[in-house]
């Protein structure tokens, strides 16, 4: 009896066990509301590691913190710190043609468009890197909101060599990857059906950025303070106060 109970008891355990280690497949771009974001660091050699941030484009605002992995955390150290890595968000929605992406730059927005045949680049990008975190399951029996890190030349896994890198305008004054030190700035692209023409970036939800804060382990996201005109101003009056200054201590 005692030991069919054991018997019992392990084979609840197995069970337990199974349902805890169960993970819905990460959301793709084709979902409804668009994929889950992928978070992407890069090491100076090239070698990279992604993680699923839980979380539609919806649901990022100004505010929200996502835990960095230890995957993450421990890629990170082997590099030697936030100054020898480069991070990347990008996330989308396939079926609206619309996409979250990011740079290092606050204001490349201006005088940069992107090619409306990119789109589909971006997609297969986009996948690859889900397909990737999903280890190629759609239905995936273990927690694997991280994969990596991927060595430099070993294929399709990895961010650089393998291609996700084409997240990209086109334009070399854009780029996905930031500096692990610096803010991520954040951006939208609303592609249309059509494959001629360009199409401009813009402050996602207004504009937030990402950054990368080791002392909680998280990555955070804030909104961009703009500042004020005034401010703006005040500041070009003070610099104007100051060459006139220069120009009467040269002429005393």
């Amino acid at each position: 009896m005692h030991a069919l109970t054991r018997k019992l008891a392990a084979l609840s355990t197995v069970a337990l066990l199974g349902v805890s280690g169960a993970h819905a497949s990460i959301l793709s771009g084709t979902a409804a509301g668009g994929s889950e974001a992928v978070l992407t660091f890069v090491n100076t050699n090239g070698d990279s590691i992604s993680q699923d941030l839980g979380a539609q484009v919806a649901a990022i605002n100004g505010g929200s913190s996502y835990t960095l992995s230890s995957g993450v955390l421990s890629f990170i150290s082997a590099a030697g710190g936030t100054a020898n890595v480069a991070y990347g968000l990008i996330a989308g929605n396939s079926v609206a043609r619309t996409y979250l992406t990011s740079s290092a730059s606050a204001t490349f927005v201006d005088d940069v468009q992107v090619a409306e045949s990119a789109k589909s680049l971006w997609a297969s990008s986009l996948n690859g890197l889900i397909q990737n975190l999903n280890d190629g399951d759609a239905t995936p029996s273990g927690t694997n909101l991280t994969r990596g890190p991927y060595l430099a030349g070993s294929g399709s896994p990895n961010y650089l060599d393998g291609g996700h890198d084409n997240w990209q305008s086109g334009d070399f004054q854009f780029s996905n990857l930031a500096a692990g030190t610096d803010a991520l700035y954040l951006y939208s692209v609303g592609f249309t059906s059509s494959n001629i023409g360009l199409r401009s970036f813009s402050a996602f939800k207004g504009g937030l950025f990402a950054t990368v804060n080791l002392a909680s382990s998280e990555l955070q996201i804030g909104p961009v303070v703009p500042v004020p005109a005034a401010v703006w101003l005040f500041g070009s009056a003070m610099g104007l106060l100051g060459v006139v200054r220069r120009r009467i201590a040269v002429s005393a």
